[in-house]
């Protein structure tokens, strides 16, 4: 199976963008949103454990296709659930713009 097929859901990534306001202070600007294919998933015990030794918290991993997305942005999936970004691995097995794997830290999970 190729790769593009294993990515089976689309995830938002959103970008804040500060702005200056008319005193020159940096305030909260706007949000640009991005729509990704992806595919999440969650650690395990031991990957969690790894990544806590690598000074992050994250608790689940996305894969997908070479896209803008930086530590400074957050994302939301198709179910509502929103992430911090804690890094983004541009390179995974020396596969440079193959696919990227980003960890993330879940926030909110959307209840229903």
């Amino acid at each position: 199976m190729s790769f593009p097929n294993l990515l089976n859901q689309t995830a938002t990534i959103n970008t804040q963008t500060p702005t200056v306001d008319d005193l020159g202070g940096r305030v909260e600007g706007t949000v640009t949103s991005t729509d990704v294919q992806c595919r999440i998933r969650m650690l395990s015990a031991h990957e969690r454990e790894m990544s806590g030794a690598q000074g992050t918290d994250a608790t689940h991993r996305m894969y997908c296709k070479p896209c803008t997305i930086t530590e400074a942005d957050t994302l939301t999936d198709e179910d509502g659930t929103e992430y911090e970004i804690e890094w983004v691995n541009r390179n995974p097995g020396g596969m440079a713009n193959h696919h990227y794997e980003v960890d993330l830290r879940e926030l909110r999970r959307q209840v229903t």
